[in-house]
């Protein structure tokens, strides 16, 4: 299974860049050795920087969801879980809005609503979705770790988090449902479909973390999507 590119990935990518612009210049380049030293530093320095970045945001959420655990969420405040990862709290906020996003942290909307659109327009609405969500599925990582069961109890547990989780839905299902009208389905039918799948998705999100025998979560977000699909669906994508 792929994986979408994380933080450290994202050094090497700039430095594809750098080189395909160092591949368009007159050759040789005109500068003592200093200077090379210098650019070499740099790119090493700024990916050093980057994975430091990433280890940080990791542990501001370990501590904050470790702290959720122990006291509830609305008895933390960002100031401790600031003090408990050995950072400020303004460095909190550079990788979290808000609270509640350590939680509820979700940046695949654009993947979905990109993979929804790619589907073949030919297929019913409620087929395209299915597709285009397992397709985003399948370029992560299978989350198995008792961290993100955590997680998700957390949020099925507290009611702001909880409402929070619908508004996200909202906010993915806009998403979805301007990649299907985009290709000629009526407004009505993008709405349905969307919203069914993605009631199916949380349904499986919620029972995969209460069900410690639940197996994977991309079998039980499979199994959910199987309920709604037709038997195209289920034969080409859900099984």
């Amino acid at each position: 299974m792929g994986s979408e590119r994380g933080l450290g990935d994202c050094c090497f990518v700039r430095l594809e860049l750098v080189t395909r612009s160092m591949s368009s210049t007159r050759w040789p380049l005109r500068f003592p050795w200093d200077q090379s030293e210098n650019i070499y530093e740099a790119l090493v320095t700024n990916m050093l920087r980057v994975t430091r970045a990433e280890q940080t945001r990791q542990r501001l959420q370990d501590h904050a969801i470790r702290l959720f655990v122990q006291r509830g969420f609305d008895n933390v405040t960002v100031e401790e879980v600031a003090r408990a990862a050995g950072v400020s709290h303004m460095t909190f906020f550079r990788y979290f809005p808000k609270k509640e996003s350590v939680v509820l942290d979700d940046p695949y909307d654009p993947v979905i609503g990109g993979a929804v659109a790619r589907q073949d327009p030919g297929l019913p609405a409620l087929e395209r979705v299915c597709l285009g969500v397992l397709e985003s599925w399948d370029r992560l990582d299978e989350p198995g770790d008792e961290m993100t069961r955590i997680r998700i109890r957390l949020a099925a547990g507290h009611r702001s988090l909880r409402a929070r989780i619908w508004e996200n839905n909202f906010r993915t299902e806009e998403i979805i449902v301007e990649a299907l009208t985009g290709t000629g389905v009526t407004m009505l039918e993008a709405r349905v479909a969307a919203g069914a799948v993605l009631g199916a998705l949380t349904a499986a999100l919620f029972d995969w973390a209460e069900d410690e025998a639940a197996g994977t979560l991309g079998d039980r977000i499979r199994r959910a999507l199987g309920q709604l699909a037709t038997g195209d669906v289920e034969s080409s994508a859900v099984r």
